[in-house]
């Protein structure tokens, strides 16, 4: 007797692709950075996706804008301060750190079906 096979219902293959964008968002954030993000925010057709496109894209721009400020100070006070441009270097260099960590993170929690926000990152959208 042949055992009856069970398909997979629309529910659960919906199920499984939101848990893999919600993933992805995260490591595309990673990689391209609020571009990435944000193109994944804008095609996202499940809430479940869009609510982690969001989190990653508010962490994103807020990430880029702090870089900017943070290079901006230290190339523009190089001349007043060394101390200052060492800061704003250890700054950048902190960030980094930060979103890669923040980043994994957020992919971990996405992978249990939760949508993380960020620390620190504003709610921009």
């Amino acid at each position: 007797m042949a055992t009856p096979t069970t398909n997979p219902s629309a529910s659960d293959a919906q199920s499984n692709e939101r848990t893999v964008m919600g993933v992805l968002v995260h490591i595309i954030g990673l990689v391209f950075g609020f571009i990435g993000a944000g193109v994944v925010y804008l095609l996202s057709s499940s809430e479940y996706t869009e609510a982690n496109a969001q989190n990653a894209l508010n962490w994103q721009l807020f990430f880029f804008a702090s870089f900017a400020l943070a290079f901006l100070v230290g190339i523009g006070l190089q001349s007043v301060s060394g101390t200052i441009t060492s800061v704003a270097v250890l700054v950048i260099f902190l960030l980094f750190v930060i979103d890669i960590a923040f980043c994994v993170w957020a992919t971990i929690k996405a992978s249990g079906d939760t949508a993380w926000e960020y620390p620190l990152a504003p709610k921009i959208l």
